[in-house]
């Protein structure tokens, strides 16, 4: 059948259809052949693996009385290689895209993770070395017997920290 012998657009062109044979075919036919021919036609394009949407498009053509240009576009394009090709570039750019976004979401979130973590450790240490600190000039101002200093120290940071330079904490 000649269906099975098209298996691709080179051996359309291997038909040797006369140039203006579609355009007569086309002006010259009634609507049930025209009918016919696009049912032909669009199982020939089925066969192709073109989408429906194209075999609706071509049909429409050949219904139209419009089969002069139906075939001239085509090109010897293996089809289903081609969509098979587009769909992996297109899978292989969505992963590329997704791994970077993971990559800056990843990259935000651990460092937002990262500075909680630094500040709430760094609080954590400066606390306890202040705290240590504190302990030390208490202990010392004690054995000198600077209550007042001690009661200033309390209450006034800038008092206190004039102090730990002095006693070098």
């Amino acid at each position: 059948m000649l269906i099975n012998r098209l298996q691709s657009i080179a051996a359309f062109r291997e038909l040797d259809i006369p140039k203006d044979y579609l355009k007569d075919l086309s002006e010259n036919s009634t609507d049930e052949l025209l009918d016919i021919i696009a049912r032909v036609t669009a199982s020939m394009l089925r066969h192709l693996h073109l989408p429906e949407e194209e075999v609706a498009e071509f049909t429409d053509q050949v219904k139209e009385r419009d089969m002069a240009v139906l075939f001239e576009y085509f090109e010897d394009v293996d089809l289903p290689a081609e969509r098979k090709k587009a769909r992996e570039e297109g899978r292989a750019e969505g992963r590329a895209e997704g791994r970077a976004e993971g990559r800056a979401e990843g990259l935000a979130e651990g460092r937002a993770e990262g500075r909680a973590e630094g500040r709430a450790e760094g609080l954590t240490e400066g606390f306890a070395a202040g705290e240590s600190g504190f302990i030390r000039l208490t202990q010392i101002l004690l054995e000198s017997g600077c209550m007042d200093e001690l009661s200033r120290a309390v209450t006034d940071p800038e008092y206190r920290k004039a102090l730990y330079r002095q006693y070098n904490l």
